[in-house]
């Protein structure tokens, strides 16, 4: 019998939101410090990486970072970049280092967040205005805000229980080859969590979309990448996300597929503009500062 993770509830949480920022970078750059609970990372335009015990990955436009507590904390960027940040603690010390669940299953490092993003980016949006306002109503529409974002988050990530007892589970694997490239994922695996044959997937996931499990993956890997390059997203990059050996073998795939070099499809969108925000003196809130409750006085981090 496996020991059980310790982890906070929803119904356990407390929770703070101890600063929040909306950043618009144009450079390079690395942070590596030492989160005390929760940071949230929503990306705006450009693309922002993260590196933890798990591995590294990387989120897009409308994509939502969420990273807790480890030894060594660190992400970054490589260009032009607009992303909001936020630092939360679920519960007090000395627990605040546990991870939060949803729905009895950890939150995991990237969410694609689909038709959730406008909510979760609105959560931002209130915490950016409201959080160093004095008073119970600033303070109650903060909460609500994170509120908001969880269930926005729940939402996308399939846990809605509701949902989940009505859902098609052909569709639910149809959503599990088309998301998270970068974990392995077999015909193994979607026979043990539908209690099925291997066969019986390949079989029946054919007769509904045409094509096996696998195949279908191999051509949503290819359809993403097509949207990364568009954006300008470097090819060997992309490569490596998708767990390719060498950008080679991802050139000959996408060649195969779309009948042109992923080098000429990623010359094509590097003068692609990130969507701006609001111009700066539009905003009600300041660009690139953290904003933070009044007489707080939490480090939020260790830099190092």
């Amino acid at each position: 019998m496996s020991t059980p993770i310790p982890h906070v509830t929803v119904e356990d949480a407390r929770p703070r939101v101890d600063f929040s920022c909306c950043w618009r970078v144009d450079a390079e750059q690395r942070h590596v410090y030492r989160v005390p609970s929760h940071q949230f990372l929503f990306i705006e335009s450009g693309r922002v990486y993260a590196r933890t015990s798990r591995g590294e990955c990387w989120a897009g436009p409308g994509e939502l970072l969420c990273l807790k507590r480890e030894p060594r904390n660190e992400y970054g960027y490589t260009g032009p970049t607009c992303y909001w940040e936020a630092h939360v603690t679920f519960v007090p010390p000395p627990r605040q280092a546990l991870p939060l669940w949803l729905e009895g299953q950890p939150i995991p490092d990237r969410i694609v967040l689909g038709e959730h993003a406008p909510a979760v980016r609105t959560a931002f949006d209130t915490w950016c205005r409201e959080l160093d306002r004095p008073g119970d109503l600033p303070r109650l529409r903060v909460l609500g805000a994170l509120n908001d974002l969880l269930a926005a988050v729940t939402m996308a990530l399939g846990r809605e229980p509701s949902r989940r007892a009505r859902a098609d589970p052909w569709q639910r694997v149809r959503a599990r080859l088309e998301g998270d490239f970068g974990a392995p994922l077999t015909v193994a695996d979607l026979a043990a969590e539908l209690n099925i044959g291997e066969d019986h997937v390949i079989r029946a996931f054919r007769r509904r979309f045409g094509l096996s499990p696998m195949a279908f993956r191999a051509q949503a890997k290819l359809r993403w990448a097509s949207r990364e390059l568009a954006e300008g997203r470097p090819v060997k990059e992309v490569a490596h996300q998708l767990g390719f050996a060498d950008a080679s073998a991802f050139a000959r795939a996408f060649r195969r597929h779309f009948g042109v070099a992923p080098s000429d499809l990623h010359v094509a969108g590097m003068g692609t503009a990130p969507k701006p925000l609001p111009a700066t003196d539009e905003l009600s809130f300041p660009m690139n500062r953290h904003i933070q409750p009044p007489g707080a006085t939490s480090p939020w981090f260790i830099w190092g």
